[in-house]
């Protein structure tokens, strides 16, 4: 019963958001496969007049704050505020015109298994439009575990439902430099990744630093100090899933993600 009245809903929004043009708008596609395949089409986008909350007027309608069970699919996306409120498959962040900015749209799946892929189309993003990813909730950009550049024909896949949080970044407006990946290298570095038995860390300046093997749920699952240049830490003993190798160093505080296989 559940089921038919949450398809029904969103195919209903999804027309209405329609009846207004944006100053960008951009269609993500989810699938979850199963056996069977469900879909959810989200538009991210921007508005001059669009505010961090609900935007009737610009196509953005609230949908039941209850979460569904376990056993469906669903997407949606939570605004900067403080109230969890669900909203349509069109969310919108204000559009500063000609300043430089950078968007970012927090989105939550409800999944149980199977594979879960994100897609995006075969048109080129709006002009205004430097770079566009789509990134877990769990690991800082760029060093994701999961991680889509948007471009035409762009998928993402992962068949681990413990990942329920995503992020959609934007830059736009003159901001292509901020987003070279380059610019954000690390002083540190994993590897192997994914691993089945152990993981090593390198880099400058690692021995005497404290290092933390946090799980996808935030528990810390092992702690140790590093005491030469290139550790081997043995991971064999924990169970597959997505970790972060939290590193206390000279550099601060550095979060490596890793798959145990």
């Amino acid at each position: 019963m559940m089921t038919r009245f949450v398809v029904s809903l969103c195919v209903t929004l999804a027309l209405s958001a329609g009846t207004r043009a944006q100053e960008f708008a951009v269609p993500i596609k989810a699938t979850l496969n199963v056996g069977s395949t469900k879909t959810f089409v989200y538009t991210f986008g921007a508005d001059r007049a669009a505010t961090d909350s609900l935007d009737r007027e610009l196509g953005e309608m609230e949908i039941p704050t209850l979460r569904p069970p376990g056993d469906i699919f669903y997407v949606w996306t939570v605004p900067p505020t403080e109230e969890l409120i669900w909203l349509s498959p069109l969310d919108l962040r204000e559009y500063i015109v000609d300043a430089p900015s950078i968007l970012e749209y927090r989105v939550q799946v409800n999944w149980f298994g199977g594979t879960l892929t994100f897609s995006y189309g075969s048109t080129p993003l709006p002009a205004q439009i430097d770079s566009m990813y789509i990134v877990d909730g769990y690991t800082e950009f760029p060093n994701n575990v999961l991680k889509m550049k948007v471009v035409p024909g762009a998928s993402m896949q992962t068949n681990n439902p413990a990942f329920e949080e995503f992020k959609v970044l934007i830059w736009c407006n003159g901001t292509t430099t901020s987003v070279t990946e380059e610019r954000y290298e690390q002083p540190l570095s994993l590897y192997p990744n994914p691993t089945s038995d152990a993981i090593m860390i390198r880099g400058d300046n690692v021995v005497g630093s404290e290092v933390q093997i946090v799980a996808s749920t935030g528990e810390v699952v092992d702690r140790r100090t590093i005491l030469e240049s290139e550790p081997v830490i043995p991971v064999s003993h924990l169970a597959p899933g997505w970790y972060g190798a939290r590193v206390q160093s000279s550099e601060g505080v550095i979060i490596l993600p890793f798959v145990r296989q």
